[in-house]
């Protein structure tokens, strides 16, 4: 009784360690952060009169009162 439970709490406290150190995704953080660039849709709605910004933002009107028609981030 007493072997099988030392056994048992060996083998949850080696499957915990396994988990927190040999994380699959650990590696992703170490990857470099690149700038996103602005989506390919933008030249096409600024044919049409809208405007747009390097976030990927589309809206029209002035600052007095604007109409966001897609919003990517935070308002322009």
């Amino acid at each position: 009784m007493h072997l099988r439970t030392l056994i048992v709490g060996l083998l949850l406290v080696t499957m915990v360690n396994t988990q927190q150190f040999f994380n699959p995704w650990e590696g992703l953080k170490l990857l470099p952060q690149f700038p996103t660039q602005a989506p390919q849709y933008v030249d096409y709605y600024k044919s049409y009169g809208y405007e747009t910004d390097d976030k990927g933002n589309v809206w029209t009107g002035n600052d007095a009162a604007k109409i966001m028609i897609i919003a990517k981030s935070s308002y322009p």
